[in-house]
């Protein structure tokens, strides 16, 4: 089986970290359909050069299955999303992107909803599977095991 990689996407504050800690019980791995999954939090909207470097050490012989979070942020260079892609791409991981489309909780000043060109982007680096049903972090789990069960 390829080696594979399912980000789960939203900007910062979105619940992507709650959410995989809702999945895992707090915990650094989870198996899904005897499948063992490395499972890491931090995104490139909490420490962009973590995750870079993280993408870099990343060997598909040792970690051939890992969920991770990314933030969608394609304009922003300092977010080095392009760069973190590339590299695992490259890597020859297949790439899952898990999207929560809308932000729980609505912001006056930020983003409220993942824009068509920000899911385009991530398209054309992977599948792309868009979740719009809102709820909080165990709802979100419950969706996403499901979704990773059907791949």
């Amino acid at each position: 089986m390829k080696p594979r990689i399912i980000f789960v996407v939203g900007h910062a504050g979105w619940g992507k970290s709650e959410t995989l800690i809702a999945l895992t019980d707090d915990t650094n791995s989870i198996t899904i359909n005897k499948i063992d999954y490395f499972v890491r939090r931090m995104s490139n909207d909490d420490q962009p050069d973590g995750l870079v470097a993280f993408a870099k050490k990343l060997d598909p012989d040792k970690k051939p299955n890992v969920i991770a979070t990314l933030c969608p942020n394609f304009i922003d260079s300092d977010r080095y999303t392009h760069d973190i892609l590339g590299v695992i791409k490259a890597k020859g991981y297949q790439i899952h992107f898990w999207v929560i489309q809308n932000r729980a909780k609505t912001s006056k000043n930020g983003r409220n909803t993942i824009e068509p060109k920000e899911i385009a982007e991530l398209r054309s680096y992977g599948k792309v599977k868009v979740y719009d049903d809102g709820g909080l972090p165990k709802t979100h789990a419950d969706n996403l095991r499901s979704y990773i069960e059907s791949l």
